[in-house]
């Protein structure tokens, strides 16, 4: 599960997260602190494909062929993440920060729904695509 507080300026569509929380449940960890850079791995990863991360083509060819068109999250931009690990020492072990990346871009719709009454239906969900979207909210 992912939760996420934030801001969203409704003039130039730009989100401004303050905090995400994510909670995993799990087996006992034998490295939690590798569980938790994990699952703050996946929500960044999460936010990238949410917010930013786009392929361009024409007629078949690919514009995006580095990281100066095709942008990936840094640690400028990133909210401040917080994890919280739910210890079931009966289940076996398995991964537990992988589903945090799952979650982001229902998350991501949800909060911007939630701060100016928009539904966005495809990723990443841009500012120019928030914009668009509050214009027929």
């Amino acid at each position: 599960m992912v939760w996420i507080q934030e801001r969203m300026n409704t003039e130039s569509g730009h989100l401004y997260g303050n905090v995400i929380q994510g909670v995993a449940t799990g087996s006992a960890h034998p490295w939690r602190e590798g569980a938790t850079m994990q699952m703050e791995g996946c929500i960044t990863m999460g936010l990238g494909y949410a917010l930013t991360e786009e392929i361009h083509f024409k007629d078949g060819e690919l514009f995006d062929l580095n990281f100066d068109t095709y942008a990936i999250p840094t640690f400028s931009w990133l909210p401040k993440i917080e994890t919280v690990i739910l210890e079931n020492p009966n289940l076996p072990p398995q991964g537990g920060g992988e589903p945090a990346i799952i979650g982001m871009g229902g998350v991501i719709a949800t909060a911007i729904h939630d701060a100016g009454g928009a539904a966005v239906f495809q990723l990443p969900m841009t500012p120019e695509r928030v914009k668009e979207a509050l214009k027929r909210a």
